[in-house]
């Protein structure tokens, strides 16, 4: 809302027995104290019975996130910060000049949506050759290529998928080969989802948990980790019960080459993403209302 008090954007995310009343006398105290608080001044916090009021003032707009009292603080205080930056900046000029039209605002919902939500960001990791780019190009409903080109370095694919849960994806195909191996530690440590993949021989799936899998529970223990045993239609493939128990994380065989595999891949991901989400809810979203 305006420092002078309009209400100009309000965002509810889940239901709640937050009394609406409590929330509208907040706001009509926080007119009455606002003057106290410097435009970047340290994000506060005031808590009441059940809840939490998180508030901060850039320039002359004051945000307010509605939380439950278990809420992390400080990941909301972080989501309050951003929020307000983003929202300013979006909207600096149809504040300057505001007619008291709040139907323009509206346009902030997809930008809410990805601070609270965040981006999912998916690595595929594995050697060279065992299919990385296949899946990708699956995934995206691209042409299969039937001929092995090399990723060089990483391939930076933004990924929105209408079935998967509303997020937005960015996934990450890291080169295989050995010279690259020195960016595996830096692009690992920021992966919510990491997708290891094996071509489902001895050698690969051997020479995969001595590097990739101490490399994941060095640098980012926290992921989730699923193995991809592609290649599954070669007559002396490994079966993914058994390489999941070399790899120690859930396995799925699979054959990339084959685009009926594309819907089972989207399901995988698309359960691995419901559950970070859920993980997340309990973590750190602001459980109420964004005002």
């Amino acid at each position: 809302m305006r420092k002078t008090g309009e209400n100009v954007y309000t965002k509810k995310y889940e239901e709640s027995n937050i009394d609406d009343n409590l929330i509208s006398g907040f706001l009509s105290a926080l007119q009455n104290f606002v003057a106290e608080v410097s435009s970047g001044d340290v994000i506060r916090t005031i808590k009441t019975g059940n809840v939490k009021f998180i508030y901060n003032l850039l320039h002359d707009i004051i945000v307010v996130v509605v939380a439950d009292k278990d809420e992390d603080e400080k990941k909301i205080q972080e989501k309050v910060e951003k929020i307000s930056e983003t929202f300013y900046s979006k909207f600096k000029n149809e504040l300057e000049n505001w007619t008291g039209d709040v139907s323009g605002f509206k346009k902030f919902d997809e930008d809410l949506e990805d601070i609270i939500s965040g981006t999912v960001k998916i690595s595929l990791i594995g050697f060279g050759g065992v299919g990385k780019t296949t899946i990708l190009k699956l995934l995206k409903n691209e042409e299969i290529p039937l001929k092995h080109n090399p990723t060089i370095a990483v391939d930076i694919k933004p990924f929105k998928e209408v079935n998967l849960s509303g997020v937005k994806l960015i996934i990450w195909d890291f080169a295989g080969q050995e010279r690259f191996e020195s960016l595996w530690k830096m692009l690992v440590k920021g992966s919510d989802l990491i997708i290891v993949v094996v071509d489902s021989t001895m050698i690969n799936l051997l020479k995969t948990r001595r590097k990739i899998m101490k490399l994941i529970e060095e640098e980012n223990p926290n992921a989730k980790v699923i193995v991809i045993a592609n290649k599954q239609d070669l007559p002396k493939a490994i079966k993914p019960n058994i390489i999941e128990g070399i790899l120690n994380a859930p396995t799925y065989g699979f054959v990339a080459i084959d685009p009926s595999y594309r819907r089972e891949i989207l399901k995988i991901i698309n359960e691995k993403i419901d559950e970070l989400s859920k993980m997340n809810k309990k973590e750190s979203s602001a459980a109420a209302s964004a005002t």
